[in-house]
């Protein structure tokens, strides 16, 4: 029995996935962040790429880009980014958490990843 997503060892910060039968799967968030989760299934990862990316947009199998996407994003404020209500806030955080699923921001090479979610949220406050 294999799993459908990549190899379970990774070479970014997320570390391995020592899940039995399980794997990495994948979605970008408009080229900034990379949402990632280590499992056998990606029910969890994969309604959160529809949301954000279209109702046909699954996760892709793999890992994020690890010379990319190296700036780790809390799931506070992901779903705080994402626009979600209070109630819906905490509600999404809790399944995000219980299911692993993982927010992570490209680098700056001038800043690291200093104040990645503060320049998230003002992008999010920025839309038209």
């Amino acid at each position: 029995f294999s799993s459908s997503s990549s190899k379970r060892d990774a070479a970014g910060p997320w570390g391995e996935c020592t899940k039995t039968f399980a794997g990495w799967n994948h979605c970008l968030i408009n080229d900034q962040v990379c949402v990632t989760q280590c499992g056998m299934t990606h029910t969890t990862l994969d309604a959160v790429c529809q949301a954000v990316n279209g109702v046909l947009k699954f996760s892709d199998d793999g890992q994020c880009d690890p010379k990319k996407f190296t700036c780790p994003v809390e799931v506070a404020d992901a779903v705080q980014i994402g626009g979600l209500a209070s109630a819906a806030q905490l509600l999404g955080k809790v399944v995000l958490e219980n299911n692993d699923v993982e927010f992570w921001a490209k680098g700056s090479p001038l800043r690291g990843c200093k104040g990645i979610s503060k320049m998230l949220r003002d992008l999010r406050d920025f839309r038209p």
